[in-house]
């Protein structure tokens, strides 16, 4: 039967089987199976046979089984031989599904198992029982099984059905499973008997991985193949698929078309319209149509159900690359598709990670930048799969995706304002219904609102500044105030005390909103007004401490319309009424118009109805005349001085100015849209945009809405109906005449309430107050159109008043105060119609005199009973008089109706009064008479009627006392005639006489006595009146300026505030995203350029040519030796000069001048400076990361000063680069952890004290200038105070104590450190530093000798005389030097005297060394003003640069670092135009050496000896002297010639002192081009160095390499492990960094040794030994002597790999031992103890190689999958304790298997060599690609590179090992390059070289026939050779350089030390002591 399982056991001659019928396995798919045998529990009872298949149990059977204590003797897993078919070729049983396996095979290595059931059973037993011999016949003989099989277990004991799950659950090719955490798995470890798995294959043999013992064989054919997952791993990363999509991106943009009918149909609109975003595996072709959706889809399935891909995928910055590149993409190609897939990667890939999940929403799906350039369905349905996912994650997405988020999206993408970031701008209409769908989502998370989210709001509509979206910011605040039910409380209080909703009053004083914006303010401030909150809430809203002044003078009163007004109506008058504020109201009204004017004074006038005591409370302020006057005005004619002043107090554009400098995204002239319609008052709300059941939908999830359905946004909601009384007037139903009318009338009846009821009191200071009113309408009439004539609204006031006086008397009971209010009413009265007639030309008030109100007058003297003459009551006198000239003057007046009214008063006056109360009052009386009848008679009126009865009256009641009979003789006696000839009498000259002579006479004097008084105290009264008006006025406008200034700094101030930290904000929240999107884009073009280079999966068919530049990477010895690739290479064409031409003379530069400010008086030496003291404190213990100090500061850099802010934190400095105009490739931010922070120096930038400098531990540096010392003080302090455990010293010294404390000089003097280095170190502590060219190392010249053929080392005469300055070596300058010093004089006596004008360090002389390097050749290009210096001048020859030293004094250039250890400088390289050299034709191009030099490599070699020879160790201290010593100051620098221009010694200028800025950056630029000379470090006469001779020997060990002569060296050796069990040695180490105890003096080092089986030793060593000289001492590890305790790396080696020293490293504290070459792959790490600590499975293949770097933190693993992977070394109190869970870098490039790896912190690199003989160098800390270098070798000759090394100065050390075309034909070579890959040169070998090491500039080899030999790595000359008989397998050097280690193959090491007699020693305390 096909596919049956059947178990059978052969146990002694019987054979049991059970088959497995019930379960065919027929699918070809990968299966789990699982035979579990389990013991009986009854007595005698068979044991039964569990069969487990994919986890399941499928099938129990009774079985016989035995036992599994006794050895096995056959097992297989087999099928039975076809004998009717020729086998198949394997490939027809491949399975068809794809799975997740690296690597399978065709495995018979299981218990009996067959999958074919026998040949003619025709049905399964449950199980059987036959004779031995009957089972080939029953079941068919054994053969291979046709299919692929995994890993194969059998376990000594049962398997638990939980374990069984776990396995299958683990998959087929799980290479850890019994490696893992998991308990369950762990415990079955102990239990296996045999274990075999694809991966230890070898040859059809499969190893057993459990004890070793039962060795597999393979009957079939081994199959491997690779998951295409894992494959991917091996050719670049998951970064290898992102070419991809720049294919797209670059098809998209060249061809912008794409399909109607798949884009833009209707059908597919209306199909998405109906889309909902769920997981459907029918949009797959769909997907494919659109490649980026096809591309996404691709990286999906690459990374899903794949652990590792998806880890790579976030460390590489895999979704931020992607999204960045989608970015790129052309809008039409984000489409839906794209969508869906990025929805199916989300629940695909990301589901199982949260920080893929994080990623994926922070740069793919919450990224706008992406969605917002696609089309309107795109967009929608985006947000419409946003709802989805914050529908279930709103809690986690709120924080970081809330409600500030939204609103900053719809600011920057859907703002009406066009936005350059958005290439697409949708219609107006579409954008609509996103904004409102993005407000839904918002709405959303606004259930249980923060204060957070509430400031997010008001900061929002502060800063927005495009109306449209202020007014939908307004009604989400309008959202939370009408329709949120529980937290209704909670909103209104966020609103008034965190959202600060007084800050909305901004937006009302900025003119550029509409009423609109206006109507939607007040409204919500309404609605907070109105709640029930208590009123300590409201103050502010309710500007009850700024006041109202402050806001209306701001406010522009074209803002003012109906529902405005109404709500400022309501806010000032709602609960207790706001006065002052209503009158600050009133003042934004006079130009508005007048129904307004009238519902505003209804109101007012209704107020104070319901509250009387309102107009008392108006009536006590000063200026409200003036303020309800000014409502009269209807045109304005010319601008009053009310309107002046207004106009002089404008709002300050302080506030707008800022919001449109600083706001993101300004807008312009914002037309009106539909949803933003004038709302009118007492029409409701339009609310048929949202309807209610939208509006649910949103409290619940906001949803789409279609376009055609929104029609517009919400409206502010209804507003309060107007006053009952106006319906008719609002809607237009009354003339205009009747409205202004009915105007006049409510304002007049307003301000006779005010000045009758409001203002208090009754004397002449209340009566002063009340008048202002007049005189305010005198004045605003003056300038302004009133509705009435001034005059006329006088009139109908004082007719009000007469009338309110009137009934108030005859109501209540007289009194003096009203009776007082009275008499001024009357003077009043008197004075308009007297005195300002006479003003007004006397006509102008009598024509505006109405019957009203002389009734009025006449109604309140009848009712005071002025008339009635009686006793007490002669106060009613002037009363009386008053009235009495009234009642004339009206007589007189041209009306009829009221010359009656006055004619009849006047008749019964003249009836009641009595003759002798009349005396001179009937001249009077006859007198106004007359003139009024003549009145009549001129203007012919017919008043003359009523008038001749008073005149007969008067002629018969007072003809005797007026004298009528004495001088009118011919007047008629009969009143009858009288009357008839009346007129001709008055006119007759007797008459006339009469009235002159004596009438006239009495009446004058009658009006002198009674009426004088009055005349003066009323213009008195006026003058006090408006100068009241004008007092009160001013206090008006000065409180309502006090109040403009309290509303500047209580709401506009802290609303500028919160709009600058919004503004800010939001700018740093675009420029994070841009910064994100640049360093996304910067690590990308890295990964590109190595996938699109020679090594990469998408390499180019025509490689560009590729240039290079120094990069900053020092070594320890700070060197720069490195040269990185230069991406923006400028050939500098348009620099070069062209040909040949004369270069004219040099002239001494122009010496640099200070003012006079800036120069110290005395001159300052460096430990007298004024150095910072630190006291540091341990810093408290902390676990998170805090700030401590930022700080603005530069990058000095030698390119550029980069602006930006330092920030120190408790764990790391950061500096972030505020430029923000950078390239994608481009950026000079820098993360680093404090724990890698070396040194911190203070330094100085331009002679200020003001920068520091900091060092790492891997040699990198950075130079930070801050703008003064304090800040880099405090700065300095706070880097200190955090006492990072890695920093040399936390206390500060001037240089000079500095260099004391180091012990440098000492070293120096007993020959610890080279010349080079201690020149070095001085000049990094005086100051000097690559980063600044002023400041640059200074080296001497050393040598003279530039024309030999050979150089010379021991002759002296080559040298130069280092005990003189440069500029008198030549003995011929010394007396030019002197006299120049001595005869300068400067007239101003500031310049001190000098020996030379020029330098010996300055940045011209730095560039001009280096001008052929970039980017030096920039830098010298910048400073001859864009072309290259004249070739003459150009440093084209060492030997004519050393002559024109030695012909001029004035050139006193000293040399730099790089002329000892790069080579690179001398050589044009980059073929830059130098130009041609007088009277020559060829081009200056490389450097020309002197002829003792074969290359550059050979000059600076030879140079760098010279610095080292005995000469130069001699004398070197005296150079120091001249340049750091005692001889640069002072008068030992003028003995020694040594004296330089005073502006370049520290201390001498102090440029903080000038006060101009532009003056102090001149100064600081010729002074930095200048030059600057070092601090000076000693003031006594630095010692000489000891000669190598007088070198003493005392604790110090001998150095093998000083010995390399014949017979020098001797052979030593020891017996690692006993004879009997001794195996070959590939592995011996001495770590050199191992912890010593104080406590325990002559500690011993651990020696490591590794055999070939994998055994550990840790023997003790030490250098000597304490009774022998010259000898050593060595104790075995005693756990070798036992096969129980030895110690072994844990784990079976690979089969078929060769053990050697390659696999193998330990750390530098002799802790941990890491190794390779297992058959998993991993890299195991276990303690020199023998305990495995961790096993790290990323290699897909084994591990082959690997290797450490010389600072023991990183780790670098070679495989046979064809990668290299970095491992930081994790360290715990300075002792290593494992390795990262993850490689920081992965290296890709090789082709074939990695042999050998070498790794170089210092230098930041990695190099690797790979079977097929290719060597790849990359960077470590980034891993990126640098070159490859491939070894020569003959045409068909193949090799391999089994070796690698890096020395201390960058070569690159490659054995490779050469195959023959002929079998068994091999041979070796050695090849050195330099570590900018230029090959210096090869040597072969004889035999294989086996071991390698390089010890400085020496080469350690050993080979296979046993040989060590030491060469030098220049030329790779050999040194010596020791011959050991035995192949050596590895070799190593002791830390001390005494001995060198050798491993052989018998077993034994060899010591190899200096060949000295070996004596016995006398004082063995005393030596001991001193070695200690």
């Amino acid at each position: 039967m096909e596919g049956v399982l059947v178990v059978g056991v052969s146990y002694k001659k019987e054979f049991s089987s059970t088959a497995m019928t019930e379960s065919p396995v027929l699918d070809s798919g990968w299966h789990s199976i699982t035979i579990t045998h389990v013991s009986s529990r009854r007595m005698f009872g068979q044991r039964q046979v569990q069969v487990f298949v994919d986890g399941n149990l499928r099938h129990t059977a009774q079985l016989k089984f035995p036992s599994t204590t006794e050895p096995f003797v056959s097992c297989s897993i087999s099928c039975p031989r076809d004998e009717d078919r020729i086998e198949d070729d394997i490939d027809e049983y491949h399975p068809t599904k794809s799975v997740n396996l690296p690597v399978s095979l065709s495995l018979p290595s299981r218990l009996g198992l067959s999958a074919r059931g026998p040949k003619k059973q025709t049905e399964a037993l449950a199980s059987t029982t036959i004779s031995v011999d009957m089972k080939d016949m029953e079941w068919g003989i054994p053969g291979s099984l046709q299919g692929q099989m995994g890993s194969a277990c059998v376990f000594s004991d049962s398997v638990y059905p939980i374990q069984v799950k776990k396995l299958h659950a683990a998959g087929p090719n799980e290479r850890c499973n019994f490696q893992s955490e998991d308990t369950d798995l762990v415990d079955l470890r102990g239990k296996l008997l045999l274990y075999y798995h694809a991966n230890a294959c070898h040859q059809n043999w499969c190893a057993d991985l459990s004890q070793g013992v039962y060795k597999g064989q393979l009957c079939g054919t081994f199959c491997g193949a690779y998951d295409l997952k894992d494959v991917i791993n091996c050719i670049g990363g998951i970064q290898v698929l992102f070419p991809i999509l720049e294919l797209v991106t670059l098809e998209s943009n060249q061809d912008c078309e794409t399909s109607e009918d798949e884009l833009d149909s209707p059908d597919s609109v209306g199909e998405f319209l109906d889309w909902e975003v769920l997981p459907s595996s029918g949009g797959r072709e769909k997907e494919e149509r659109n490649k980026v959706a096809g591309f996404l889809t691709l990286l999906k399935n690459i990374c899903v159900g794949h652990n590792i891909n998806q880890e790579l995928l976030h460390t590489t910055q895999g979704i931020p690359t992607v999204a960045a590149l989608l970015q790129k993409v052309n809008p039409s190609l984000i489409d839906v598709k794209v969508l869906m897939a990025v929805q199916m990667f989300l629940e695909s890939v990301c589901i199982s990670s949260e920080t893929l999940m994080k990623s994926a929403y922070r740069y793919l799906l919450f990224d706008f930048r992406l969605w917002s350039r696609s089309d309107f369905t795109v967009r929608i349905g985006h947000i419409q799969f946003l709802a989805t996912i914050i529908k279930d994650n709103a809690k986690t997405l709120r924080k970081m995706y809330g409600v500030q988020y939204l609103l900053d999206i719809i600011r920057t993408y859907y703002s009406t304002t066009p936005n350059p970031s958005c290439s697409s701008t949708l219609p107006e209409e579409d954008a609509k219904i996103i904004r409102h769908s993005l407000f839904g989502l918002i709405k959303f998370y606004l259930k249980g609102i923060t204060n957070t989210e509430m400031k997010a709001m008001i900061a929002f509509v502060l800063s927005v500044q495009d109306e449209t979206l202020v007014c939908d910011g307004l009604d989400l605040l309008l959202y939370l105030l009408e329709y949120r039910g529980k937290d209704k409380t909670q909103s209104y209080l966020l609103l008034l005390e965190e959202g600060r909703a007084e800050f909305l009053y901004t937006l009302v004083v900025d003119k550029q909103y509409s009423i609109q914006v206006l109507i939607r303010i007040f409204k919500i401030l309404s609605y907070l007004n109105r709640s029930k909150l208590n009123s300590r809430h409201k103050e502010q809203i309710q500007l009850a401490k700024v006041g109202y002044g402050g806001l209306t003078l701001q406010m522009s009163e074209d803002q003012i319309d109906m529902p405005i007004a109404q709500y400022l109506m309501e806010f000032v008058a709602e609960g207790t009424t706001n006065h002052l504020g209503l009158l600050s109201v009133l003042q934004l009204l006079p130009t508005r118009s007048c129904p307004l004017k009238l519902q505003v004074c209804t109101t007012v006038l209704d107020l104070f109805y319901q509250t009387p005591t309102c107009p008392a409370r108006i009536g006590a302020l000063p200026g409200w005349p003036l303020v309800f006057v000014q409502l009269a005005v209807q045109t304005s004619m010319s601008e009053s001085p009310v309107r002046r002043s207004l106009s002089g107090m404008q709002y300050s554009d302080t506030f707008q100015k800022f919001q449109l400098s600083n706001s993101v995204s300004n807008s312009g002239d914002v037309e009106e849209s539909d949803d933003t319609q004038s709302v009118s008052v007492g029409t409701p709300r339009d609310e048929d945009s949202v309807s209610k059941a939208s509006s649910d939908v949103f409290e619940e999830l906001p949803e789409v809405v279609d376009a055609r359905s929104l029609n517009g946004m919400e409206s502010p909601g209804k507003d309060a109906q107007p006053h009952n009384g106006m319906a008719a007037l609002l809607e237009g139903n009354v003339p205009s005449e009747r409205t202004s009318q009915m105007f006049v009338d409510t304002l007049v009846n307003v301000l006779v309430q005010l000045m009758w009821t409001g203002v208090q009191g009754t004397d002449e200071q209340a009566w002063i107050a009340r008048a202002e009113v007049f005189a305010a309408l005198t004045e605003v009439a003056a300038s302004n159109e009133l509705f009435e004539p001034a005059s006329k609204l006088k009139w109908i006031l004082l007719e009000k008043l007469l009338d309110s006086a009137a009934s108030q008397v005859n109501e209540s009971t007289r009194t003096a105060g009203l009776q007082e209010n009275c008499i001024w009413l009357m003077r009043l009265v008197y004075y308009f119609i007297f005195e300002e007639s006479e003003v007004d030309s006397g006509s102008a008030i009598h024509d505006d005199i109405h019957v009203e109100l002389v009734l009025r007058i006449f109604d309140l003297l009848d009712a005071l009973q002025v008339w009635e003459v009686s006793e007490g009551m002669e106060e009613w006198k002037e009363m009386s008089h008053i009235g009495l000239r009234l009642v004339l003057v009206f007589a007189g007046y041209n009306n009829i109706e009221i010359c009656s009214l006055a004619s009849a008063k006047l008749h019964c006056l003249l009836k009641t009064r009595k003759k002798s109360s009349l005396d001179n009052e009937a001249f009077f009386l006859l007198g106004s008479l007359d003139s009024a009848m003549v009145n009549t008679f001129t203007d012919a009126h017919d008043t003359y009627a009523h008038l001749v009865p008073i005149l007969r009256a008067m002629v018969e009641m007072f003809r005797e006392e007026l004298l009528m009979d004495r001088h009118l003789p011919n007047m008629p006696s009969s009143s009858i005639q009288l009357f008839e000839d009346i007129e001709t009498y008055l006119q007759s000259e007797e008459w006339r006489l009469y009235i002159d002579t004596q009438v006239k006479a009495f009446m004058e004097g009658y009006i002198n006595e009674h009426y004088s008084v009055i005349h003066r105290m009323m213009v008195k009264f006026m003058d006090k009146c408006v100068h009241s008006y004008n007092t009160n006025n001013h206090l008006r406008e000065k409180e309502r300026g006090e109040s403009k200034l309290r509303f500047q700094s209580l709401i506009l101030e802290p609303a500028q505030e919160v709009l600058k930290s919004d503004i800010a904000r939001q700018e740093n929240f675009v420029s994070q995203l841009t910064n994100q999107r640049l360093s996304t884009l910067r690590q990308w073009r890295a990964s590109k350029r190595f996938l699109i280079g020679e090594r990469g999966a998408w390499a180019e068919k025509h490689p560009k040519l590729i240039h290079w530049k120094l990069s900053p990477q020092e070594n320890f010895s700070r060197m720069r030796l490195k040269l990185t690739q230069n991406y923006n290479f400028n050939d500098h064409r348009d620099a070069a000069i062209g040909g040949p031409s004369v270069a004219p003379r040099p002239e001494e530069p122009e010496l640099p001048s200070v003012g006079q400010e800036a120069i110290v008086t005395e001159l300052q030496n460096g430990e007298d400076e004024d150095w910072v003291e630190s006291s540091v404190e341990d810093p408290p213990a902390t676990t998170r990361e805090k700030m401590v100090i930022s700080e603005e500061c530069e990058l000095i850099t030698l390119v550029d000063v980069i602006q930006g802010r330092l920030e120190v934190t408790s764990t790391h400095v950061y500096f972030y680069d505020s430029n923000t105009d950078h390239d994608e490739g481009s950026g000079q931010d820098f993360k680093w952890s404090l724990s890698h922070l070396r040194e911190v120096h203070l330094r100085r930038y331009n002679l200020r004290k003001s920068a520091i400098e900091i060092f790492f531990i891997n040699q990198t540096n950075y130079f930070i200038n801050f703008k003064d010392s304090k800040v880099r003080d405090k700065t300095y302090q706070s880097m200190l105070s955090l006492r990072p455990p890695n920093l040399y010293y936390f206390s500060t010294k001037s240089p000079a104590k500095l260099l004391r404390a180091s012990g440098l000089t000492g070293k120096w003097v007993n020959r610890e450190i080279s010349n080079f280095e201690y020149l070095m170190q001085l000049n990094t502590i005086a100051g000097r530093t690559y980063n600044d060219l002023s400041q640059y190392p200074v080296f001497p010249w050393i040598l003279c000798d530039y024309h030999s053929d050979v150089l010379d080392l021991s002759d002296p005469s080559i040298f130069r005389d280092l005990s003189k300055p440069i500029g008198v070596l030549n003995p011929d300058h010394v007396e030019q030097v002197k006299n120049r010093f001595e005869s300068f004089e400067d007239p101003y006596g500031e310049t001190p005297k000098f020996h030379y004008g020029t330098h010996y360090s300055n940045p011209a002389g730095v560039m001009h060394y280096l001008v052929r390097l970039e980017p030096f050749t920039t830098l010298h290009i910048s400073l001859q003003g864009g072309k290259f210096d004249y070739a003459d001048r150009q440093f084209h020859s060492l030997p004519s640069s050393f002559n024109n030293l030695m012909e001029g004094p004035n050139d006193v250039k000293e040399l730099i670092p790089e002329f000892f250890y790069l080579p690179e400088f001398l050589v044009n390289d980059d073929n830059f135009d130098l130009g041609m050299l007088q009277g020559q034709t060829d081009r200056v191009d490389n450097v020309i050496l002197p002829k003792w030099a074969r290359s550059p490599e050979d000059f600076i070699y030879k140079h760098r000896q010279a610095l080292e020879s005995e000469y130069v160790s001699a004398h070197l201290h005296e150079w120091i002297d001249l340049i750091f010593g005692y001889k640069q100051k002072g008068e030992e620098a003028v003995n020694a010639f040594n004296v330089f221009y005073y502006t370049t010694y520290e201390g001498v200028i102090d440029l903080d002192q000038i006060a101009d800025e532009a003056d102090r950056q001149r100064y600081e630029e010729m002074i930095n081009n200048f030059g600057q000379t070092p601090c000076q470090l000693l003031r006594t006469p630095h010692p000489k160095r000891m000669a190598a001779s007088e070198k003493k020997r005392g604790v110090q060990f001998d150095n093998i390499f000083n010995f390399l002569g014949r017979g020098g060296l001797k052979a030593f050796f020891v017996e690692v492990a006993p004879a009997a069990t001794a195996e070959v040695l590939v592995y011996v180490r001495v770590p050199k960094s191992q912890t010593k105890f104080p406590f325990y003096q002559g500690m011993h080092d651990t020696l490591v040794t590794v055999s070939e089986q994998g055994v550990v030793g840790c023997h003790s060593w030490l250098p000597y030994d304490r009774s022998i000289s010259n000898y050593f001492t060595f104790d075995r590890d005693s756990t070798l002597f036992s096969s129980k305790t030895r110690k072994c790396v844990g784990g079976p080696f690979a089969p078929g790999i060769k053990v050697t020293s390659s696999l193998f490293v330990v750390t530098h504290d002799a802790k941990l031992l890491f190794t390779g070459g297992h058959w998993d792959g991993s890299l195991r790490v276990v303690t020199t103890r023998g305990k495995m600590i961790a096993h790290m499975a990323r290699h897909q293949d084994v591990v082959t190689c690997l290797a450490l770097d010389n600072c023991g933190m990183y780790l670098i693993t070679g495989s046979r999958d064809t990668t290299c992977m970095i491992w930081e070394v994790t360290y715990q109190n300075g002792v290593s304790s494992g390795i990262s869970n993850r490689p920081t870098q992965t290296l890709y490039g090789h082709d074939d298997e990695v042999t050998s790896v070498a790794l170089s912190s210092e230098f930041d690199m990695a190099v690797s060599g790979s079977r097929d003989g290719t060597v790849i160098v990359h960077t470590l800390l980034k891993g990126h690609y640098i070159r490859t270098l491939k070894p020569p070798n003959e045409k068909g000759e193949e090799i391999t590179i089994p070796l690698l090394a890096i020395s201390d100065e960058g070569h690159i050390i490659i054995h490779c090992r050469h195959l023959g075309k002929k079998a068994n034909e091999e041979s070796g070579s050695l090849h050195v390059y330099s570590i900018n890959g230029k090959y210096q040169c090869s040597d072969l070998t004889v035999g294989q070289i086996t071991g390698m090491e390089v010890i400085n500039e020496y080469l350690i080899t050993g080979n296979d026939q046993g040989v060590l030999t030491i060469r030098n790595v220049f030329g790779l000359e050999v040194c010596t050779a020791l011959p050991l008989e035995v192949p050596i397998h590895s070799i190593s050097v002791v830390p001390t350089k005494s001995h060198i280690l050798v491993g052989l193959r018998d077993g034994k090491l060899i010591i190899v030390g200096v060949n000295k007699s070996a004596e016995i020693k006398k004082f063995l305390s005393i030596v001991t002591n001193r070695i200690i």
